[in-house]
């Protein structure tokens, strides 16, 4: 592979995607929102809190297999900040129970931050933003902060779909028909494209936006890190795998499920 190119040594696609079954830890016990085990005692673990409640911390609600979960554990690890974390087995349907739509998230998505007087705000991007407010992880200065902005959408439109979609095919054993193989050449082509636009990024600093890691490097993270598991090969990255190793060294570094 050439050095930071937009496509891999021949885009390779592996014949069989189908993987032994991955462990990942849950970082509460498993509770359910959905099916015959589902009960007012789970309802009240994992309902919001009143609006005159104030808790003691925050609470995230999330997902052991989410990269955009884990983008909000990776921050608040950086950030040393306590947060109540409750796990929720998305395959099984609990985030589309009633009581999730009604009250934690009408979109049946995670990550969602609960904040301290019951207030949720979803969406990974916008609770990096609100976590970081304050901090070295988001910037004074207007252009950077715009910059910082900047990336965060380029992993939302140019990363997350092409990386992480042949990682789940892979951990999932879905059958690769041929129209699934010529999806999976185009999302590797433009999977390689993304990671060519980051190398070329780093090939003179050690972090996307100034000198030090803003959450623009949390967001980017995750989704590189993992995509060799979906069949991508980052050797001809240099300067990419240089600053995942550095990311992983960051004082609260949590590393990502798998």
């Amino acid at each position: 592979m050439s050095g930071g190119g937009g496509r891999g040594p021949g885009l390779r696609v592996p014949g069989n995607l189908t993987t032994p079954t991955l462990r990942w830890p849950r970082l509460t016990p498993p509770r359910s929102l959905a099916g015959e085990g589902y009960t007012e005692q789970n309802e009240a673990a994992l309902g919001t809190s009143p609006k005159s409640e104030v808790r003691l911390s925050m609470r995230l609600h999330s997902a052991p297999r989410s990269g955009n979960s884990y983008k909000v554990r990776l921050l608040l690890g950086l950030l040393g900040t306590r947060c109540e974390v409750v796990d929720y087995d998305t395959k099984a349907g609990e985030t589309h129970a009633p009581g999730f739509l009604e009250n934690v998230n009408l979109d049946g998505k995670v990550p969602v931050l609960e904040l301290e007087d019951g207030t949720m705000l979803p969406e990974s991007g916008a609770i990096l933003y609100y976590l970081a407010e304050g901090t070295p992880y988001l910037p004074e200065e207007k252009l950077e902060r715009a910059q910082v902005l900047r990336w965060m959408f380029f992993e939302q439109y140019s990363l997350l779909p092409n990386l992480s979609r042949p990682r789940l095919w892979r951990m999932s054993g879905v059958e690769i028909t041929a129209q699934r193989r010529a999806e999976l050449e185009r999302l590797l082509e433009q999977g390689y494209r993304a990671l060519g636009v980051m190398e070329r990024d780093l090939g003179d600093h050690e972090y996307f936006v100034g000198d030090s890691p803003t959450i623009a490097d949390v967001a980017l993270y995750v989704y590189p890190h993992l995509c060799p598991e979906g069949g991508y090969d980052l050797e001809g990255y240099p300067a990419v795998r240089a600053w995942l190793e550095r990311t992983a060294s960051l004082p609260g570094y949590v590393a990502p499920p798998g």
